[in-house]
């Protein structure tokens, strides 16, 4: 199966949040007696950095036009040191800039603190068109974990709708096989969120089907609900043959007569034994001075 090209869930800052920048999701400004450039040395990963994994080539690509043109954008960092800096966002950027050979970049220094850090590190991702929504996922997960936000507000701080941001988080709790399929490509999130309907021991061999097959979105849809039905299907009961209504109205009879619980089992010869319960000595008395009439 070809590795299906991952969808971001952005359009743009300025189309989704009303901004230009990560910097404009906060009321912050920078300090125009900071440094507008750093020595790329002075730089280091944002631990609140949602992605895990850069596309190589495409890396590549933006290195090349670094070389060229330099970095248009700055790069969103924070102090967390004397000559030590965060980044907030551009970390691809950074990445680039690094394979460039560039000695020194161009920054923006903002003082935020972690939670702000990371609202502006899933803003940036969120953007992306390569943007994969497991990391997405992880990140709103910290924001849940860490710092207690409501599912409520992380989509007023991200620009999202409620319902939007239950359906990311959902996904952590699709097994660890799917997970990882999501994160290489291999399903779309629209896959995963129709597995999330299905038994859950029944994902992981629908995931491998859609893979095997490439299905579309609307091709799972139609898997999902076929197997959905099927499962039902399964677990009815099935209809009581006319022989075991007999032997049921005869329960239900003797039940009726002797005011005590009874179970008549039968095999196919006709054969069966009758059960009849008791709850103290006086029901057994009963029983005996009815059977004895």
């Amino acid at each position: 199966m070809v590795t299906r090209k991952p969808k971001g869930l952005g359009k743009g800052l300025d189309n989704f949040f009303g901004v230009k920048s990560v910097a404009d999701v906060l009321d912050t400004s920078p300090d125009e007696t900071l440094p507008s450039t750093l020595p790329i040395n002075s730089l280091h990963p944002g631990k609140f950095q949602p992605r895990t994994k850069f596309e190589q080539d495409s890396l590549k690509d933006l290195s090349d036009s670094i070389k060229a043109n330099g970095i248009l954008n700055p790069i969103v960092v924070r102090r967390t040191d004397a000559d030590k800096f965060e980044i907030l966002a551009g970390e691809r950027r950074y990445q680039a800039a690094l394979l460039a050979g560039l000695k020194k970049v161009p920054v923006r220094i903002l003082g935020v603190n972690d939670k702000q850090a990371m609202i502006i590190g899933l803003v940036e991702n969120l953007q992306r068109e390569d943007l994969n929504v497991m990391e997405v996922a992880a990140g709103l997960e910290r924001l849940v974990q860490e710092f207690k936000y409501s599912h409520e507000e992380i989509a007023a701080a991200i620009g999202r709708s409620r319902p939007m941001i239950s359906n990311i988080l959902r996904l952590l709790s699709l097994p660890q096989e799917i997970q990882d399929m999501v994160r290489e490509g291999q399903l779309d999130m629209g896959h995963a969120r129709c597995l999330l309907s299905l038994p859950e021991k029944e994902r992981i061999s629908a995931a491998n089907l859609i893979i095997s097959k490439d299905l579309s979105v609307r091709q799972t849809e139609e898997l999902v609900r076929r197997m959905k039905e099927q499962s039902e299907q399964k677990d009815q009961p099935k209809a009581p043959s006319e022989k075991n209504k007999e032997w049921a109205s005869y329960e239900k009879e003797l039940s009726k007569i002797l005011n005590l619980k009874v179970k008549v089992t039968s095999g196919d010869s006709g054969k069966g034994v009758l059960r009849i319960s008791f709850d103290s000595k006086k029901d057994m008395e009963e029983l005996m001075r009815l059977l004895s009439r």
